[in-house]
């Protein structure tokens, strides 16, 4: 399985605030993935855990979809699901593109070489 960014953070890295709530986003949206609740339930939880950080979202939503595309016959298809639930939960389109190139350039693969 390929790590999600999240994944690759060692407890010992110091942590600003809104990593950490980055970080708390994509554990929680990768919990929901397993449960049995609706979409709907996920992204109000999500929406309300990020307290309208349309960034903190897209951060997040772009680590999961980014690992996702990165190697997509070894990740974890519920990355992608979690990035879409923080997707729905309300993050900024444009910024969700911008950290899913982040990710993909940190693991090797560029956008043109995706084509």
């Amino acid at each position: 399985m390929v790590e999600s960014y999240v994944d690759g953070m060692t407890s010992s890295e110091p942590h600003d605030m809104d990593t950490q709530q980055e970080v708390a986003l994509i554990k929680r949206a990768q919990l929901l993935t397993d449960l049995e609740i609706s979409v709907g339930a996920a992204v109000v939880e999500l929406r309300d855990m990020a307290h309208g950080r349309a960034d903190l979202l897209a951060s997040a939503a772009g680590s999961q979809i980014g690992a996702f595309l990165a190697s997509p016959r070894k990740a974890d298809p519920n990355h992608l699901l979690a990035g879409t639930l923080l997707v729905l939960a309300g993050a900024s389109p444009e910024l969700v593109q911008d950290a899913v190139e982040s990710v993909r350039r940190k693991t090797g693969l560029l956008a043109h070489e995706a084509a």
